[in-house]
């Protein structure tokens, strides 16, 4: 059994034994149990089970899939990890198309300043086709208003839209999905997921977010609302259902952050 005093997370400090024994203590006296794993999630079913996990056999990374080893440094860079990311492309995050011949950015605030003189806010509307009606995304960037120079930049992705997410009254008024699968005008004040972003920016950051339902709305039937309704960013097979549409979620919203963050496929 390891002592209190001989814990490596703990270090040497008496008071920080002390509120350590203080918690395992109280621990031990009530009994405390993990809950049970839930098995629906805000209507969803869910499986947080091990025991219901099938039987597996996870790849090895270090064996290309023909079986051979990976001996050497180029194996490594030119077969294996394209394997191992091919992997996670097929079984879990989709793969980004790229970007789309008909992509537009329409930089409607070019450097207001804003939040006190602490920053210059400017807003972007990225469309992903030609059609204007089409999805498209706000995005809402502020960077210290002293900077001389390229900053750090953090970027957000939102529950939100950026009118809820930052506090400031000059942003564009956003719209945001609601239980009818709609959209209406977001609600005033700072929502889900809200930013206070003055101490990023005094410390010399910036700031950039959007509401990841400009992209792919996050509930049964949203996959034709959002960028699953460009065929670009759509798969053949694709199929109206909660699993399907859980899987293609991260390679839709891919390419709205590679475009947040000015990245070119």
């Amino acid at each position: 059994m390891l002592r209190i005093n001989e814990s490596p997370f703990l270090g040497r400090c008496p008071l920080t034994w002390l509120a350590s024994a203080i918690l395992f203590s109280c621990g031990a006296v009530f009994g405390q149990t993990a809950a049970p794993p839930p098995d629906n999630v805000a209507g969803i079913p869910v499986s947080y089970d091990e025991a219901k996990v099938g039987a597996y056999t996870l790849p090895d990374p270090l064996v290309l899939q023909n079986g051979q080893p990976v001996r050497d440094t180029r194996t490594w860079r030119d077969r294996r990890r394209p394997e191992i990311v091919r992997l996670a492309e097929e079984n879990q995050y989709g793969r980004s198309p790229g970007r789309p011949p008909g992509m537009r950015f329409d930089v409607f605030d070019k450097g207001t300043p804003a939040l006190n003189g602490t920053a210059l806010r400017r807003q972007v509307t990225i469309y992903f086709s030609k059609d204007r009606s089409g999805p498209r995304l706000e995005l809402a960037v502020y960077l210290p208003a002293g900077a001389k120079k390229p900053v750090p930049l953090l970027l957000n992705i939102s529950f939100s839209p950026n009118s809820s997410t930052i506090q400031d009254p000059d942003l564009k008024p956003g719209e945001m999905w609601g239980r009818d699968r709609k959209k209406a005008p977001a609600p005033k004040g700072r929502g889900m997921g809200g930013l206070r972003i003055e101490n990023l920016l005094a410390r010399g950051f910036g700031v950039a977010t959007f509401y990841y339902g400009d992209l792919d709305p996050d509930f049964a039937g949203g996959l034709r609302l959002g960028l699953g309704s460009e065929p670009r960013f759509g798969l053949p097979g694709d199929r109206p259902g909660r699993g399907l549409e859980a899987r293609r979620h991260h390679r839709r919203v891919a390419p709205g952050k590679d475009r947040g963050l000015g990245r070119r496929p």
